[in-house]
């Protein structure tokens, strides 16, 4: 129970994703992608190549 409500946390404080707002805007420790042995099975959403970017610490 711990785990989920962390989970439901993190979605709550991180908020929609930019590019889908249906989506939570955060990154999962394990993606669904498409593979060409499971034509069927399509994420419906992909993040892909993780960007990051950096720290900044106002004056």
């Amino acid at each position: 129970i711990d785990q989920y409500i962390s989970m439901v946390q993190e979605k709550t404080i991180a908020g929609p994703s930019r590019r889908d707002p249906r989506f939570p805007n955060v990154f999962p420790s394990s993606e669904m992608t498409p593979f060409w042995a499971f034509p069927g099975a399509k994420p419906a959403f992909y993040v892909g190549e993780a960007r990051h970017g950096k720290l900044h610490i106002p004056n």
